[in-house]
């Protein structure tokens, strides 16, 4: 198992991944996702209104 993984966490679940290439998976995840935002190593959600 990788050692560079993301969590991802939503409800009281936590999902782990390690996708090969981190910075293409958050660039994807950022054009798919405008809600999500970036906070230091975070990133969370946004409503939207």
């Amino acid at each position: 198992m990788s050692l560079d993984r993301v969590e991802i966490v939503y409800g009281s679940r936590k999902l782990l991944i390690a996708p090969k290439n981190q910075q293409a998976f958050f660039a994807d995840l950022a054009t798919r996702a405008p809600q999500l935002y970036s906070q230091s190593q975070n990133i969370s959600f946004a409503s939207i209104e």
